[in-house]
């Protein structure tokens, strides 16, 4: 692979490898960081990754690994900050809310959630991946992709349900 077929192949993906990055991370630098290395590590490997089918699948793949090492060292977990978002608590039970605040209590309950739930739950929902190229993403089974995106998606209605009927049950 040539710097012309690299930059028409690996660079269009940059903006899928950041947003996954984000949303895992939850920290623009680090995402930029994560993509970053991405892109250097396909360009070394250049010559090897050309018989992928799916080079997105391949890349988003590297960057999956790459977040969930960068989470699991203690580098990170000492330096991790709290984050803006927190459930609306203090709404009355009466008022309904509004898109903005509907999305904020949905990223909430989406920061809360186990790192591979919500890995899941981006390349279904946001990336608009199969189920296919999520599993070998994830590295899990077709079966097992389907099971976890049937039980997360339960996990945040039930979330999001209870934080809009908190205060209302008598």
């Amino acid at each position: 692979m040539d710097i012309i077929e690299f930059n028409r192949r690996v660079i269009p993906m940059q903006s899928a490898f950041y947003r996954t990055a984000r949303r895992l991370l939850k920290s623009n630098g680090d995402a930029q960081d994560v993509v970053q290395e991405v892109v250097v590590k396909m360009w070394t490997n250049r010559k090897q990754i050309t018989h992928y089918d799916n080079l997105e699948t391949y890349g988003l793949r590297i960057v999956r690994n790459k977040c969930l090492d960068l989470l699991r060292s203690s580098r990170y977990r000492n330096t991790e900050s709290n984050h803006d978002l927190e459930i609306a608590t203090d709404l009355s039970p009466h008022k309904k809310l509004d898109d903005t605040e509907q999305i904020k209590l949905i990223d909430a309950i989406l920061e809360k959630l186990p790192v591979d739930e919500q890995m899941i739950i981006e390349l279904r929902s946001l990336e608009q991946k199969s189920i296919t190229e999520i599993a070998e993403i994830v590295g899990i089974t077709e079966n097992n992709v389907r099971v976890k995106l049937s039980r997360t998606r339960k996990k945040i209605k039930e979330q999001f349900d209870k934080q809009l009927n908190y205060g209302t049950e008598d």
